[in-house]
């Protein structure tokens, strides 16, 4: 039997000739992190870091703010379910 055949690839499909090219790909397109970090930089741009520590999305510093802003309804509720 043909090796190409018990490997599961022959002549007439070129997988295992397109795979032994991947590597090289990385080499002739150029260095994939500096891609990564330019495309970074160009996304990036426009935008400004968070102030503070924390991003502003953070879920422990929007619970505290939530926390504050509804007290008087917690504080409320509270005494509701105290009762």
């Amino acid at each position: 039997m043909d090796a190409g055949l018990r490997e599961g690839t022959k002549e007439k499909m070129p997988l295992a000739r397109l795979w032994q090219l991947v590597p090289g790909y990385g080499i002739w397109d150029g260095p994939t992190e500096s891609h990564i970090s330019t495309a970074a930089r160009l996304i990036l741009k426009d935008y400004v870091p968070a102030p503070g520590l924390w991003p502003t999305e953070w879920v422990p510093a929007r619970l505290a703010a939530a926390r504050v802003k509804y007290a008087d309804a917690l504080a409320e509720k509270e005494m509701t379910d105290a009762r």
